[in-house]
């Protein structure tokens, strides 16, 4: 009986002094993750995880889709399916898509987003895609410097 209660007083003191401590160091619990009365706010933070993730996947799909666009206006005009003209639409319009523009206006500095979208068709042309899209960027940048003159 008497180990009993001296089991029973040890570990209320021991139990006493872990609550004690981890109430005096509270960063020690958030250190070790076993601050569990902070719960709710370990909530908010994963739901705000899912939220952001949620956003990042939309935008993911979009540039995907925007790049297969681009990509397949690239093939198509090297191919002689459209002009440098419909690549040039093509390009705007998944432009439109951006949502930081930025580094686009800068990157492609032009006086209106159609040339801007041109003058992207013939960087695309000329970054490693053959001796054809190579000729044609060249000549589609003599007459995008004609037309701008």
């Amino acid at each position: 009986m008497k180990t009993i209660s001296h089991t029973m007083l040890v570990s209320s003191f021991l139990a006493a002094t872990v609550v004690a401590g981890l109430t005096a160091y509270p960063s020690f619990a958030e250190e070790n993750g076993i601050d569990f009365w902070n719960m709710g706010v370990y909530q908010r933070q994963i739901d705000s995880c899912h939220k952001e993730r949620g956003r990042l996947q939309i935008e993911n799909e979009v540039t995907f889709r925007r790049i297969e666009t681009k990509e397949e206006a690239l093939q198509e005009l090297v191919e002689n399916r459209i002009s440098f003209e419909e690549a040039a639409l093509r390009f705007e319009d998944a432009n439109s898509t951006l949502h930081s523009t930025t580094m686009y206006l800068v990157k492609f500095p032009a006086k209106n987003d159609r040339e801007r979208a041109a003058r992207q068709v013939i960087a695309y042309l000329k970054s490693g895609r053959g001796e054809k899209a190579r000729l044609l960027a060249d000549e589609f940048e003599c007459t995008l410097c004609c037309l701008s003159e």
